[in-house]
């Protein structure tokens, strides 16, 4: 009998929330999400094309290159090809806050247009991570944790609405931030056409260094003050609810994915 009333409750629960997600979709909302979907499918395709003519134009161009074995290759050329695009995205990053500034506040009203552009930023973002997942063989466990966080974070960002201190604004200025540090990715991939003494790549990596360092300060910063003013309020302590707790979780496991792999990524750039 008990088994039966919670099944029932259960059941309750489960048919008025199909019921409010049925009153959340518009058509136009769901235009959105396709859209947004099949940009990302046109990214990854894409990208995925770069990647196979850029192999094949440093191995004709480059003897360093065709002498190293196909796990390395991998690594350098999905390294330079998601540096080119994280330096787009750094650009209309960039384009956009300086449009509106007002989209670093987390609680500024996205409009449909606005939201719209966020989603497919993203999607662009997520592309090189998932091309990275399948090409990539040569990649630690703490970076391949980092990618499949970004691949969580755009299907939260693609059906999301933005409404005001929802997720989905902490995770695209996550990785809208971490792409001006785009030259890091050039450095990863650019060092083994060059002797490790090089002035260049010790000039590059200086460069790769210190600007995601500087990234990672204006990103932590900015996620600390997102945490602080979401979840540990008085007011959203009194009003905790199970939503609530699982965003917190969602966000913060991410953050934790995302900040080890960058803590990582520094000490690594700080060796000498």
């Amino acid at each position: 009998m008990t088994s039966f009333i919670y099944l029932n409750s259960f059941l309750k629960k489960l048919f008025k929330y199909v019921l409010n997600y049925i009153n959340y979709m518009t058509t136009e909302y769901i235009q959105e999400v396709l859209i947004n979907w099949g940009v990302l499918g046109l990214s990854v395709a894409s990208y995925d094309g770069l990647y196979k003519l850029t192999y094949a134009l440093f191995n004709k161009i480059s003897t360093k290159f065709s002498n190293l074995d196909n796990l390395k290759k991998q690594y350098i050329v999905t390294n330079i090809n998601k540096s080119a695009l994280l330096s787009i995205i750094s650009v209309l990053f960039m384009a956009i806050i300086y449009k509106n500034p007002s989209h670093i506040n987390p609680l500024h009203i996205v409009s449909t247009k606005e939201r719209l552009v966020w989603k497919n930023v993203t999607a662009l973002y997520a592309s090189t991570d998932i091309v990275g997942l399948i090409r990539n063989k040569r990649m630690a466990l703490s970076t391949k944790i980092h990618h499949y966080g970004v691949v969580l974070a755009f299907i939260i960002i693609s059906v999301s609405k933005f409404n005001p201190g929802s997720l989905s604004k902490a995770l695209v200025l996550y990785g809208s931030l971490s792409s001006l540090a785009f030259c890091v990715n050039l450095y990863l991939g650019a060092r083994f056409f060059f002797n490790k003494d090089s002035k260049h790549i010790l000039r590059l990596k200086k460069l790769a260094k210190y600007s995601y360092m500087a990234a990672c300060i204006l990103n932590w910063t900015w996620q600390s003050s997102y945490i602080k003013n979401t979840y540990l309020t008085q007011e959203s302590l009194q009003t905790i609810n199970r939503f609530q707790i699982l965003k917190f979780v969602i966000n913060s496991g991410l953050l934790y994915a995302w900040i080890s792999d960058d803590i990582k990524l520094i000490t690594h750039l700080s060796k000498d």
